[in-house]
Parts: structure tokens; sequence; C-alpha cells
């Protein structure tokens, strides 16, 4: 036998209170769980987040673990779909925007109005100028014409007056022609175109 046994000190392995002292209530472990569940809230509401429900909070659901993920997955890919719509893409314009818009636009308006009527009162001025410009502009483009024109004339007379002259040249050279013949040797001894050439 074991010594510690028969001295009687030690635990007894089949002793009551060996197993006894093993033994939790079902209060203890209730106890425990609510002391467990007020911390984990406390740290909850230190860090200012809501805590996430416990499986006890949930309703109990029939189905399977892989149809729960599958029904998961299947809202998680439509709510993505949905997020990335070309339809969700752009959002309306709201009140202040268009406001906003409005205000600007009528800017631009404003803007756009004062610079045409800068330029016609620029373009008035310019026009009520112009009269002297242009009788400036017209006359000298008057007298440039006269000048050219008299140019031309004068040109056009030369060329007709040498014209002229050189049908003349042409017409007295042909009389000339017609009249001089040529002279004989006496006719150019005595000069008398009516003398004989020869004694007989």
């Amino acid at each position: 036998m074991d010594p510690r046994f028969a001295s009687g000190s030690g635990p007894k392995p089949y002793s009551s209170g060996g197993v006894g002292s093993r033994f939790v209530s079902s209060d203890a472990l209730e106890e425990a769980q609510q002391k467990k569940e007020e911390e984990r809230r406390a740290a909850y509401a230190r860090t200012g987040q809501a805590p996430p429900p416990t499986e006890d909070d949930q309703p109990y659901d029939p189905r399977t673990l892989y149809e729960r993920l599958q029904a998961q997955k299947a809202a998680k890919q439509e709510a993505f779909d949905e997020k990335y719509k070309l339809s969700n893409q752009f959002r309306g314009i709201d009140d202040e925007e268009s406001v906003f818009l409005s205000d600007v636009q009528d800017e631009r308006r404003r803007e756009e109005a004062e610079k045409k009527k800068k330029e016609l009162e620029e373009l008035k001025a310019f026009r009520l100028s112009l009269p002297y410009t242009t009788c400036l502009v017209t006359l000298h483009a008057t007298r440039d014409a006269r000048r050219a024109q008299s140019c031309h004339a004068q040109e056009s007379h030369a060329a007709s007056s040498k014209a002229a002259t050189n049908s003349d040249e042409q017409a007295g050279s042909n009389s000339s022609a017609e009249i001089t013949v040529p002279k004989s040797a006496a006719e150019k001894a005595t000069g008398d175109p009516i003398a004989p050439t020869s004694e007989r």
C-alpha cells in the first residue's frame, strides 16, 4: 500500500470531497456567463461600438451552413452589383447645387451682356470717328485713282500718238517714195529734171 494513504495524510482517491470540489452548479455557470457578458459590453461601451449579436440573440435557422453561406454570398453580390450599376454611378443635383449653378449662369450672362454692351459702345465710337477717316481714305483713294487714270490716259495717248506717228511716217515714206524718183546723171549735174539727158 501507498504510505501516503496509510497514514491518512493527503487526498483520498475515492473520497466524496474530491468529486464534490470539481462539481459546478448551473447557478455558478450562469453567474460567470453574466459577468463575462457585462465585461464584454463594458469594453464595447468604452470604444463606442455596439457589441455584435451573440448566438443566443439570433433566431434559429434550420438551414445548413452551406445554404446560409450561399445566401450571404448572393446578398453581397447583389449589393455590389447595385452599388456599381451605371444608373447608380451618377446622382442628381440637389437644391443647393442647382442654386449655385443658376447663380454661376446668371453671372456669366451678366458678364456677356456687359462685354457686348462695351463692344457696341466702342463700335459706335469708331463709327462716329469713321466719316472723317473715310473721307481721308476716300480722298486718297480718289486721288490715287485719278493719278492712275491720268497715267493710263497719258499712256494710251502716247501709244495712240506713237501709232499715229508711225502711220504718218509710213505714209510719208510711201509718198516720198512716190515723189522721189531716181535722178539721172544730168539731173544731178544740172539740177533740172527736164533737161535732156543727151544732146541730139
